[in-house]
């Protein structure tokens, strides 16, 4: 191990070398003119000229040591992107590949007493495809440079280069594989080993060994196991001696821990594991690639913690292991990949194996890594898995070679995607909720659930791994500092993903599309709009998370994701790591005991009967009683169950929640509140959105309509609530009706009178054109056979990643005091369209009601549009206010409502 004696990092020289000259040059030798930066730093952070450049840069610094005789030096480098050229006193000392593991140089035969010169000249290539570099450069800011410390260390003529450490609970004993560098310089090498409890308070376990090609064992008397609700440590201190002479020590640290898989199921220590995971793409806003501080990560592991996370899959990056060790230090669990490449050929796949067993071999003693994962999505194999028989072979094999480097965790051969030979069957599944919430529970049920062969290629079929859904999550904007001028905004607010052209990936967009849209009439800023998106993401993953904890086939999840990412704002913290709006909220469904509803319906008419079947999701060893208490808010209607909760277990609770909504004289949002009490104290709580509507206020101050295209079925719902209907002449009608038709023109008594239509035809258009006011009712969109010129674009009702970055939005100032949302919520279940228009840019539009856009306001489609034509006015609609009138009371009122908006409308 060494003794570091001098810390390098600090200021160095910077210039970049853009049509490398400088070896040509000799800049190693005479210097060169450049900025002063500090590393550890990747270069992109340096300076905004700097974001996006890639190629030659070279590093310099000089220092001072007196040295001293009988020593070996070295300069160790922790990590440097992508390949290191090193010179020591003018004098090549070496190379290195690979951006994300240490390597060192030795310079015994360099170094001098006095001034030395250390000179770096790192290359990182524009084309990164067959290097492993995960979602640098592609979808988020590219990283280069000297990015974790480098440090000056001695040796004596042998040292210990590496310690294996793995323990054995059930044999209460830890066994050492130990390196030791030069060995044949040592006569007589004994290797004392000494096992401490943490910070080496007491001696648990000594032993010294004649230094042999073998495996060292200790006994751990009286072990304590480390786990994230106790992670106890135990530290080591290796001893190298020739003999009676000091050679060598290595200081480092272990925890007694196992994990494995039984049953489907997922153990730690012996007790069943539920993951409840986030995705940690570990980019940091001004370091990029390394957080500033050891203070910032723990305070990110700690927030993790505090929301209920007990894991964090650490996303295609080997992580800095200054947050590994917090990881161990902290108790938080680890799932760690390696950073991909992306095409798949012989040089790629040879140093994506070269940077895989590197990074498991230096982070092989870490106890909170408990799964490796070498794939992700296919990326690298250019997702071909399924059909590529080479490629099944190679991940077959990648998986033994995992193994072999390291039996004790799980791997995970291709994450949430196809699966060849895995120890974990998990799923990468992206829904947008509430818009799809039957949707997600469908395919938890038929396709996770119900068909784990699904997840694997041909030919190779699942073997009760355990299932997991490893990537899943809705978007919510954060607030901005609109005073930052453009200028001062970092690269990727502008758009530098390189493979991401769409414009809701584009944070720049975002403020001018907020006026271009019409949103500024409905939020009064931006920031406004963000929380309420932040409140929508809230809404959406607490539904995603809670219908999987109550299946007990599922062994847990991992959510997309812990914070946001430049442009990318699925994250339950913000870039900054600043708390969301509900950040403080997420373990009342993500904690070790929660409890949670099945509800029928949450859009109900006064006097229906609420029916809730409650579940009590207990991840710990604990049984206990308690007493779960409800309440319908700002009522008097409320009661409580008594409950007995067993260890690791989903109760379905079987007294059901009941009871007859009270009356009342409108429509009303509620909250329905419930908790747990355990002895006397609560240990959770929950909250669910609920409305109930009056139907005595269904009936519209509009009394007669005109109809065109509709059905039966919904004239007479529409008959029900007391509406006068009249037939305007359908397309190719011979005959009119001269009582019933729509003879109108601006001056005439019918002008009030709104026209409701499932088609746009010929007669329809002359209608609105002479004075009329029509709602057309496109829900089924490009469905309909006449629809003018309106373009409508079909929605994915179902899994989809783009669906699960957008939001649903509503101008809620027409609509009176109806409880809807700005942006929608629960309140408009099962409304949520199929359809969106999608030629606005054509259109003579004069308001957007309602609208669907993703990310930072792009991908902008209308759902509610009021529309200008000849003389008349036209709402077009492709919310499912048809399917679901008369029974979805938010829906029916909505049509109400707009019908009344358009009867007031004046026509020119």
């Amino acid at each position: 191990m060494g003794e570091k004696i001098l810390n390098l990092s600090g200021k160095w020289k910077f210039k970049t070398d853009p049509k490398g000259v400088g070896k040509y040059e000799q800049w190693y030798i005479n210097g060169f003119e450049g900025q002063e930066f500090t590393i550890p730093a990747v270069w992109q952070s340096y300076s905004k000229e700097l974001s996006d450049y890639t190629g030659y840069a070279w590093y310099s610094k000089d220092f001072d040591l007196d040295i001293e005789a009988n020593n070996r030096v070295f300069i160790k480098f922790d990590a440097v992107d992508y390949i290191a050229d090193v010179w020591f006193n003018g004098q090549f000392i070496g190379s290195h590949e690979g951006g994300y593991v240490p390597f060192k140089l030795e310079v015994t035969e360099l170094i001098t007493s006095g001034k030395n010169l250390l000179v770096v000249r790192v290359f990182d290539p524009e084309n990164n495809e067959e290097i492993p570099h995960g979602k640098q450069g592609s979808w988020y800011t590219r990283v280069s440079g000297i990015w974790q410390d480098v440090s000056l260390v001695k040796y004596r003529k042998s040292f210990i280069e590496n310690v294996f450490i793995r323990p054995d609970v059930d044999l209460e004993e830890v066994s050492f594989d130990i390196d030791v560098d030069s060995v044949d310089r040592i006569e007589d090498p004994i290797l004392q080993i000494d096992v401490y409890t943490a910070e080496q308070d007491d001696l648990v376990s000594s032993s010294e060994f004649a230094l042999r090609n073998e495996n060292y064992k200790l006994s751990i008397p009286e072990v304590k196991l480390w786990e994230p609700e106790n992670p106890n440590l135990y530290d080591v201190v290796v001893t190298l001696r020739d003999g009676g002479q000091f050679i060598d020590q290595f200081k480092t640290y272990f925890g007694m821990r196992k994990v494995e898989t039984r049953d489907g199921k997922i153990f730690l220590n012996d007790k069943p594991l539920y993951i409840r995971g986030a995705l940690d793409q570990a980019f940091w806003p001004e370091t990029i690639y390394r957080a500033d501080s050891e203070d910032m990560i723990k305070d990110e592991i700690k927030k993790a913690k505090d929301m209920g996370f007990n894991l964090l899959r650490k996303h295609i990056k080997a992580e800095d292991p200054r947050y590994l060790y917090w990881a161990d230090k902290m108790g938080i669990l680890i799932w760690a990949e390696p950073a991909n490449y992306a095409r798949w050929t012989p040089q790629a796949k040879k140093r994506f194996k070269k940077e895989f067993t590197d990074m498991v071999n230096r982070d092989y003693n870490h106890p909170a890594i408990i799964i490796w994962s070498i794939y992700n999505e296919e990326w690298g194999l250019e997702w071909k898995l399924k059909e590529n028989r080479e490629m099944q072979d190679w991940v077959k094999d990648f998986y033994d070679h995992a193994k072999g480097l390291d039996d004790s965790r799980l791997i995970c051969d291709n994450s949430g995607w196809a699966h060849v030979k895995t120890d974990l069957n998990d799923h990468h599944r992206y829904f947008a909720v509430p818009e799809n919430y039957r949707e997600w529970n469908q395919d938890l049920d038929k396709y996770v659930i119900s068909q784990p062969d699904k997840n694997f290629v041909d030919g190779c079929t699942a073997n009760q791994e355990p299932l997991i859904v490893s990537e899943f999550g809705i978007w919510g904007l954060p607030e901005l500092d609109t005073s930052i001028k453009e200028e001062q905004q970092p690269g990727w607010f502008g758009g530098n993903a390189r493979i991401f052209s769409e414009d809701f990936k584009i944070p720049a967009n975002a403020l001018k599309n907020f006026h271009k849209y019409q949103l500024d009439k409905v939020f009064p800023d931006f920031n406004q709009l963000a929380l309420a998106t932040q409140e929508r993401e809230y809404r959406g993953v607490k539904y995603l998370f809670e219908e999987m904890r109550k299946r007990e086939e599922i062994s847990g999840y991992v959510v997309t994701e812990l914070t946001d990412i430049e442009w990318e704002t699925n994250g339950f913290l913000k870039y900054d790591r600043s708390l969301k709006s509900f950040s403080d909220r997420v373990n009342r469904f993500n904690g070790a005991i929660n409890v949670m509803l099945d509800i029928e319906e949450r859009n109900l008419w006064t006097g229906d009967r609420f029916t809730a079947v409650p579940y009590i999701v207990n991840n710990t060893g604990q049984d206990f009683n308690g007493t779960l208490n409800w309440k319908l808010a700002n009522t008097d209607i409320n009661g409580s169950i008594e409950v007995d909760v067993k260890p690791y277990s989903v109760t379905k609770i079987t007294d059901d929640i009941v009871f007859n909504l009270p009356s009342m004289n409108n429509s009303c949002s509620y909250n329905f509140d419930y908790n747990l009490i355990k002895e006397g104290e609560e240990i959770t709580k929950n909250s669910e959105e609920l409305t109930i509507t009056s139907p005595d206020k269904v009936i519209s101050s509009v009394q007669e309509i005109f109809t065109c295209g509709l059905s039966d079925e919904f004239k007479e719902k529409l008959a029900a609530n007391e509406y006068i209907l009249n037939s305007l002449i359908d397309a190719g009608s011979s005959t009119r009706n001269e009582s019933k038709s729509a003879q109108i023109d601006s001056g005439s008594s019918t002008a009030e009178r709104i026209c409701l239509s499932s088609k746009l035809n010929k007669e329809m258009l002359e209608y609105i054109d002479r004075g009329g006011k029509a709602i057309f009712l496109a829900e089924k969109g490009s469905d309909i056979l006449e629809k003018g010129l309106l373009n409508f674009k079909k929605l994915t009702d179902g899994e989809s990643w783009n669906r699960a970055a957008s939001f649903n939005f509503i101008d809620t100032g027409i609509f009176g005091d109806l409880p809807i949302q700005k942006i929608s919520g629960w309140e408009m279940a099962d409304l949520y369209p199929s359809y969106v228009i999608n030629n606005l840019d054509d259109l003579n539009y004069v308001r957007i009601i309602a609208g669907m856009f993703s990310g930072w306001i792009g991908k902008f489609s209308p759902t509610i549009l009021e529309l200008r034509h000849g003389k008349g006015h036209l709402i077009v609609c492709t919310l499912k206010l048809m399917e679901q009138y008369n029974k979805q009371p938010i829906g029916t009122m909505l049509l109400n409502r707009m019908v009344e908006y358009l009867a007031n409308k004046k026509t020119v």
